[in-house]
């Protein structure tokens, strides 16, 4: 997968139609939150599949290397 630029979801992530608030979940993962949106079924599947691929692409980005053994 060839890394994303944030231009290519820039409008949704302003309007925080998905965000990563922070949290983590037992593994350690980040915690993708899901804001109550009364226009979130006119978003196109295709731009949501965006937002989240570069939400979690962020997330293996930033994410510090987990202790060794």
């Amino acid at each position: 997968m060839a890394p994303m630029s944030i231009t290519e979801v820039r409008d949704y992530m302003e309007k925080q139609v998905a965000y990563q608030s922070g949290g983590r979940g037992k593994e350690s993962s980040v915690i993708i939150t899901f804001p109550e949106c009364s226009a979130f079924r006119d978003i196109p599947v295709e731009d949501l599949d965006k937002v989240l691929t570069y939400l979690t692409f962020i997330q293996r980005c930033e994410r510090p290397p987990l202790p060794g053994p």
